[in-house]
């Protein structure tokens, strides 16, 4: 496997994520980019996608690297457009770069959706917890707060935004105090420059979406 779609819910070239994936391209991986939100200034972003009360909401980037919150279930038909695209571009599999849950879509080659998958990994890493999870926006805690106690893994949630780093030291330290285990980067905004910091600063385990992705492409490789 070669050519890989990597599919975003914000717009592409996602330039903060593909270079800390580049150890992916020694084995010589050529990736193929699409973002749902690529035919649309900000503007219109925030008109037509916004979430409303009750929606699942996911936070991602514009590209010009401002944050956008959007509803998950507006964008359905366009996540849909780029995987047909993707795969007219003869990518062999697709990578969703989000850690969000997402309904089964038409596809004839293999999706690796990462939120279940690496939230079960690192459920596993664990005995009984707790496990603390960093999430971009506060308007994502209880839905992310679902997804990991279907693990039965006790966790604690803080937040910190991957897009502005604005309450990082904050979110590292209240896990330290909390006396977590290790500590899950949920969202694949969060750099590895983030996870060093955090890292750092409680002298914890932390895992990144970013870095896992990359050994599941290798072991398909």
């Amino acid at each position: 496997m070669k050519k890989v779609g990597m599919l975003t819910v914000g717009q592409a070239p996602r330039t903060d994520v593909i270079p800390d994936l580049d150890s992916i391209r020694k084995l010589g991986f050529t990736f193929i980019e699409c973002g749902v939100l690529d035919k649309f200034s900000y503007d219109e972003v925030l008109e037509k996608f916004s979430p409303e009360a009750g929606n699942k909401v996911l936070i991602t980037r514009m590209g010009d690297g401002r944050q956008v919150t959007i509803c998950w279930e507006k964008i359905y038909y366009l996540i849909q457009e780029c995987i047909t695209y993707l795969e007219s571009e003869n990518c062999e599999a697709i990578v969703f770069l989000s850690t969000g849950d997402f309904p089964e879509f038409e596809h004839t080659i293999p999706i690796i959706e990462p939120g279940d998958l690496l939230r079960s990994i690192t459920s596993e890493l664990v005995a009984n917890g707790p496990i603390g999870v960093i999430v971009a926006d506060q308007g994502q805690i209880e839905h992310i707060k679902q997804k990991w106690s279907s693990k039965n893994i006790k966790t604690v949630l803080v937040v910190a935004s991957p897009y502005t780093g604005v309450g990082l030291e904050k979110a590292a330290q209240a896990l330290l105090k909390a006396k977590v285990k290790l500590i899950f980067l949920d969202g694949i905004g969060y750099t590895l420059k983030m996870k060093q910091k955090v890292r750092e600063i409680t002298g914890l385990p932390v895992l990144s979406p970013r870095t896992m992705i990359a050994r599941i492409l290798e072991e398909m490789e």
